[in-house]
């Protein structure tokens, strides 16, 4: 007669204990890695274009050049580097950023989004007295997006005035 050791009780409470630590572990880990634009501009349709729109200005509005990159086409980049006469990207972010911040586009306002394939426009709402800084950190006031790679992106049209 063979007998097989049964597991103690305290010993599968332990093992449950530390799988359940290690998965919500691994799941906190899997969440705080990238660049914190994961989920921006996924969403589908004209939802996805407001959350890029809204983050981007955001970002232009307090300088977070990374984040208002990685939310522009290569195009679009090239055109407001262009435009600022920046070194790059990030630096061309940092020259617009207090035009957009005395804008307040950190609290940006815009139209509905018209959202046609993988094409978008949206037409943001500037005041009167905060055109002039507005219109130097968007370019436009008739923002233009694309999808690449299923995420919404700002376009080419939006960095050029």
């Amino acid at each position: 007669m063979s007998h097989r050791a049964e597991p103690k009780p305290a010993l599968l409470r332990i093992a449950a204990v530390a799988l359940t630590a290690t998965a919500l572990t691994a799941g906190t880990l899997a969440g705080c890695g990238g660049d914190g634009n994961a989920d921006v501009g996924a969403k589908p349709g004209a939802e996805g274009v407001r959350d890029v729109v809204s983050v981007y200005a955001k970002a232009l509005a307090d300088g977070d050049g990374q984040r208002a990159c990685s939310l522009m086409s290569k195009p679009a980049q090239d055109a407001l580097r262009t435009r600022t006469k920046g070194a790059d990207c990030l630096d061309a972010v940092k020259k617009v950023s207090p035009d957009a911040a005395a804008a307040g586009l950190g609290q940006v306002k815009f139209e509905d989004p018209q959202v046609s394939g993988d094409n978008a426009t949206v037409k943001v709402s500037l005041a009167a007295d905060a055109k002039d800084g507005a219109l130097k950190a968007l370019g436009s006031e008739q923002l233009k997006l694309v999808q690449i790679d299923a995420r919404w992106h700002i376009d080419e049209d939006a960095a050029a005035s």
